[in-house]
């Protein structure tokens, strides 16, 4: 049985963030992306985040290249993050500054 879920939308019926506990499968109409292994906050001390400009400039690159992209044009795309609260934090971030 799938996940049910709630989800924050930034684009209408585009772009939306969700946290879920299991990595969700790809539908016809729906794309699911993370982030949590690739943009990882590297702290100096025992701070946290947030995470820097490059990071989110690659996001942001990332994540224009999904909504542009001629394949998923009619997909909805969802970020979607764990509920481990360092990666939510960085994730809710990233798409935050990007909109």
């Amino acid at each position: 049985m799938a996940e049910k879920y709630e989800q924050a939308e930034f684009i209408k019926d585009r772009l939306y963030f969700a946290t879920l506990h299991v990595k969700p499968k790809n539908t016809a109409n729906t794309h699911f992306f993370s982030t949590d292994e690739e943009f990882i906050y590297e702290s100096f001390y025992a701070d946290f985040g947030p995470l820097n400009l490059a990071m989110l400039y690659k996001y942001c690159c990332k994540l224009n290249k999904k909504l542009k992209s001629f394949t998923m044009s009619k997909k909805k795309l969802v970020h979607y993050t764990s509920y481990d609260q360092k990666k939510r934090a960085n994730a809710a971030f990233l798409i935050s500054a990007y909109s």
